[in-house]
């Protein structure tokens, strides 16, 4: 032990711990002496040879020592036995023998008494130890962190993946090169760098980032030159958002957001408390928006429209969902909202996020945060038409080209197009050209085949054999921006009507970013939280998750029930949470607010069902949440188990 915690760095402990080992022994000798001269050789070898263990001797050996004569003898070891005389009257030698057996078992007992004493109180003085060792430990711990907190800490989110990077220090002048694996997420588009604002030295003057793939050798430049600062700088802000600059050219625009939010005219629908608003688009998202500053001095009151303008911010392009939330405080702080607009300036377009709930803990679902998404799908009256645009390419073999019409029907789920004449006025078909015409008409659906012609100008005869080699032809909805692929690699023979004709089947079909998302509709998910069967494993702090899916996250949800103890050793708790349609879940995140009398929790694992179609994922942890135990962390991001 004092070897132990000498290795730890905690030498006054050991030295201690060596102190009372040398007590111990001192100890042990002169109840080992006693006894050898009370003649209790037999009750107490074994006794020995226990301590001898204990104390790092080798045990005795019962027959290095023998008993003499028939009278009080001694343990000693065979080489020193003294020869004595033995007692010749028998009654006697009884009698010694008898009263010699009951001074040695009586000395052997207090003995007994008085180590198992010792020994507790050296149990306890040991324990104490341990407990004084431990909370050392906590404590180097802890000023480790501190020390490791000094230096303010940089972070790097790249948008759509979410990655958390660089902990490191920043020094003036100083490059300084991270290397870091990550899903493929090219091309870059936008970065988002944020310091805390802690330590010694919180200012941070930020001049350039570069990234480069290592394997496509694409480098990705991102240029701020300006504080990082609360108090330096011309905007004494600690979070900037970097475009990135592939050869030159900027990926994203600047655009200003203009928010309208219409509260429900219904009783009680206002709020006094402070709302915050995420957007979030193909580009990534905005980060959170405090809905301060609007065009009313008092803001979401009942059945009014407030406005709010967010300028100079990276366009997002087709916008998905948007994330409303509020902090629950003032007087009145449940709200029913109506709906949310969002214009893009830049796009001159506006996205529609119905809502039409309440966001409130004592109303509905007892939610304060909402996930809408976008419903401009639901606007577009696809019954009417719909624009289609047409890319055709023609073959780089010799006679590919054609100096003719062609003309098209588009089938689709919903039905047929009618023919579509695409006409060849500019030399169009050249061998190895693409092509594009754009068409209207009635809305099919989802396109799952095509009929290709290829047919004379004005109707006039086919005088010798003609073909029209196509390659591949690609169908795009306007408005929606889905496409479907066909590769077609067919030569297609000229003829004078349009009874001629070859079909093909759609062999590849992208869904549009804004079509995927704002088919999104609401899903309950009951998650259930088991924690583990552990001693002291139930927690009294609040707990919150975060679940990631194909098709995002769900923000930072608290897990509450009114008037229930959650977290308990060896308890399972279940929770419906309402969110839009994660998809696929990818991983959740764990944590909790260290508050409460005892923080420290054993998460056992964590499942989460979709009650859309029962889907249930399973993330095991088997671990604690807790800042003086194992890694000492509170926080645990959990895979799938399959």
């Amino acid at each position: 032990m004092s070897k132990y915690l000498d290795a730890l760095g905690f030498q006054h402990t050991a030295k201690q711990c060596r102190e009372k080992i040398k007590k111990l022994r001192q100890d042990y000798k002169r109840l080992k002496d006693h006894n050898s001269k009370s003649g209790s050789d037999r009750k107490t070898n074994k006794w020995y040879d226990i301590l001898d263990s204990i104390l790092g001797h080798c045990p005795s050996n019962k027959s290095e020592y023998k008993k003499k004569g028939s009278t009080q003898t001694t343990l000693q070891p065979e080489e020193t036995v003294s020869t004595e005389e033995v007692v010749e009257d028998p009654n006697l030698e009884e009698l010694s023998c008898v009263d010699g057996k009951r001074r040695g078992e009586s000395d052997l007992s207090e003995a007994l008494r008085e180590v198992d004493e010792r020994s507790e109180r050296e149990t306890a003085e040991l324990r104490r130890l341990l407990v004084q060792l431990d909370e050392r430990a906590a404590a180097a711990r802890e000023r480790e962190e501190m020390n490791r907190r000094r230096e303010t800490e940089q972070f790097q989110t790249l948008m759509v993946a979410g990655l958390f990077l660089l902990r490191s220090r920043f020094e003036r002048g100083q490059e300084d090169t991270f290397s870091q694996e990550i899903d493929d997420i090219a091309p870059l588009k936008k970065m988002r760098v944020r310091v805390d604002g802690t330590g010694s030295r919180p200012d941070w003057f930020l001049d350039q980032i570069i990234m480069r793939n290592t394997v496509t050798e694409e480098v990705s430049v991102f240029t701020y030159e300006n504080w990082l600062s609360k108090t330096k700088g011309p905007k004494r802000t600690t979070v900037c958002e970097l475009a990135a600059v592939v050869d030159e050219e900027e990926m994203v625009e600047k655009t200003t957001y203009v928010v309208t939010i219409k509260t429900s005219d219904i009783s009680g629908a206002g709020t006094d408390a402070n709302v915050s608003l995420v957007i979030f688009g193909e580009n990534g998202d905005t980060g959170t928006l405090a809905l301060k500053e609007c065009s009313n001095r008092n803001k979401f009151e009942r059945n009014q429209v407030d406005i709010f303008r967010f300028a100079d911010i990276f366009s997002l392009g087709e916008l998905s969902k948007v994330r409303v939330w509020h902090d629950n405080k003032g007087p009145a702080p449940g709200w029913h909202l109506e709906y949310i607009e969002v214009k893009d300036e830049l796009m001159n377009e506006t996205f529609r996020f119905p809502c039409d709930r309440w966001l409130a803990k004592s109303e509905d679902d007892g939610q304060i945060m909402r996930d809408m998404a976008c419903a401009n799908n639901d606007i577009l009256d696809l019954s009417d038409k719909t624009k289609y645009i047409i890319t055709t390419t023609t073959a780089s073999t010799d006679d590919a080209d054609t100096k003719e019409n062609v003309w098209i029907i588009l089938e689709g789920k919903k039905g047929r197009s009618k023919e579509l004449m695409m006409e060849n006025k500019k030399k169009k078909f050249q061998r190895g050209a693409t092509d594009t015409f754009e068409f209207s008409s009635k809305n099919i659906g989802e396109i799952v085949g095509i009929c290709l012609g290829h047919i004379t100008k004005d109707g006039k005869k086919v005088k010798s054999e003609s073909f029209w080699h196509v390659l591949e032809v690609v169908i795009t909805e306007k408005e929606l921006g889905n496409t479907y692929t066909f590769h077609c690699d067919e030569q297609i023979a000229l003829a004078a009507k349009k009874d001629e004709f070859m079909t093909f089947e759609c062999t590849k079909t992208v869904e549009s970013f804004a079509s995927k998302v704002r088919s999104l509709v609401p899903v309950k998910y009951e998650i259930i939280v088991i924690t583990g069967d552990v001693k002291a494993g139930g927690t009294d702090a609040n707990v919150f998750i975060t679940i990631y899916g194909v098709n995002g996250d769900s923000g930072k949800r608290p897990l509450k029930q009114k008037f229930r103890n959650l977290f308990e050793r060896g308890h399972t708790d279940r929770f419906m949470l309402e969110m839009l349609d994660l998809g696929e879940l990818l991983r959740v995140r764990v944590e909790h607010d260290s508050s409460g009398t005892n923080p420290s929790w054993y998460l056992e694992c964590v499942e989460i069902t979709n009650t859309a179609n029962w889907v249930t994922t399973i993330f095991m942890c088997g671990k604690w949440l807790d800042r003086n135990k194992a890694d000492g962390q509170t926080q645990r991001v959990l895979y799938p188990r399959y």
